[in-house]
Formats: C-alpha cells, structure tokens, sequence
C-alpha cells in the first residue's frame, strides 16, 4: 500500500514533484495538490491528471475532511509560510519535507545522512548546489580525511587515488538512482601537493596532500521543468527521495 503524500504550492517546483511523483514513485501516492491561486498551471494540471486539489492552503488540508490519511506534506511554498505550515503538521502529526529556505528542521541530502533523520518531524532539503555537491564529498571522505571542500575540489590527505575514484562512481550511481541525469563530465582528477608546493590552508597551516577535482553535470527529466533545469530537478528528485525513504522507514 503506498503512503499519501500532498504539496503545498502549485508553481514550478511543486508541480515537477507532484509528476514525479505520479509518474516514477512506487512508494508514494498524490493525495492533494494545495495552492492558493485557482488559476495556476500546477492546479490545472493536477485536475487534468486526476489529483484532488485544494485551494485554501494548509488550511484548507487541515480542516477539510477526505485527507486524514496524508502522511506527508512536501513544502513548495516560501521560508516565511513554512513556520507556520510546520507547526500545523507537527500538531497533527504529519510528516514534514521542507523544499523553501526556512531550515526549520535538519537537512538531509538522502544519499549521506537521511538515516540519521527518520525521526525528525520536519526535515529540510539542503540547496540544489549542494545536493549536486556533498555526495561527491562525503565519497572522497569515505576513504581520505578532507581538510577543506569548496563545490567538487576537495583537498585530502594522502590517499590512494583509485580509491577515491572508485568511492566517486559509486556515490554517482547511488545518486542517479534517483537522479537519472546525475553524471560525470569527465574522469575524476588528481593532483598531488608536496611539501616542495605546500597550499597554506585556513584553520589547517601547510597543507599537503591531493587534490580531487570533480565535474558533473545534470540534466533534468523534463517531468514539468525543462531538461535543462538540471539544478531545480536535483531538488525535486531528492525531495522526492527523502519522501520515499521516510515512508519505507515509517508506513512500510
């Protein structure tokens, strides 16, 4: 049986998750759309695909009957909104994943540290930048000690470079298991920093060791953003990767 999931806001990025959703989750299932605008294409194209819509906001979620049995509500609003939409869910003990900036409970990149986080009511979805860019560094520190990270540049202590790539292709393909168009542009690359060249980092001194340079790129799956979208559609799909694992964990 899947778990009943609504959306909170009907623009672009709800509107992706909720096909997303409908089109590729086995876990999950659309319980309502919820905006505020009755006009909007996200509302219209969840009538057109058979998803019950409600346009008074969380509010309308909360009061009306039919949806007692949602489980999770993703946040596609705004910071400000989602104070408020967090303490509604936290009363009526629905879990929360936060897609706006509010940072109102931990965040989680599903591939590194949704483990950690089964527990927490409100989870929050870290930034399309570093959905794209903490796995590749939680790879390279799977097998190296990284002193500093900065995007994909990662300087470690010495290590075997093979080791770090292979820990890489493997972190790639654990992320394209929910973000298909999640790859590497090229090879990863090495270089090694001796004391004859030492980098004098920050908080680190006279640093020596490699640096691991990675380049990805990410195409989206056209879903209701374009392709091109590569950096929005990491979002969702994380998003709706954090929904599924939090459903398996909890209504399995």
């Amino acid at each position: 049986m899947k778990t009943k999931v609504a959306i909170l806001g009907s623009g672009n990025i709800g509107t992706d998750l909720m096909i997303k959703v409908l089109r590729t989750s086995k876990t999950l299932e659309m319980g309502a759309m919820v905006g505020i605008d009755p006009n909007s294409d996200g509302l219209a194209r969840a009538r057109s695909m058979g998803v019950p819509t409600l346009t008074g906001g969380i509010d309308d979620l909360a009061d009306k009957s039919g949806f007692e049995d949602v489980r999770i509500i993703f946040d596609a609003t705004s910071a400000k909104a989602h104070a408020r939409h967090s303490e509604i869910a936290r009363n009526r003990r629905i879990q929360m994943v936060d897609l706006t900036p509010a940072a109102a409970g931990p965040y989680v990149v599903p591939v590194v540290n949704m483990g950690k986080h089964f527990d927490s009511p409100d989870v929050s979805m870290v930034s399309c930048g570093g959905q794209a860019t903490i796995p590749i560094v939680a790879a390279v520190s799977r097998v190296a000690t990284v002193h500093m990270r900065n995007t994909v540049f990662c300087l470690s202590e010495e290590a075997d470079t093979a080791a770090i790539a292979s820990s890489i292709e493997r972190m790639v393909e654990q992320v394209r298991a929910y973000v298909r168009g999640y790859r590497l542009k090229q090879e990863v690359q090495f270089d090694r920093i001796g004391s004859d060249n030492a980098m004098i980092v920050p908080g680190v001194g006279a640093f020596t060791g490699v640096k691991t340079s990675v380049y990805l790129e990410i195409e989206g799956s056209a879903h209701y953003l374009p392709a091109y979208a590569g950096n929005l559609d990491i979002m969702t799909s994380a998003a709706l990767s954090t929904g599924e694992r939090l459903a398996e964990q909890k209504w399995s």
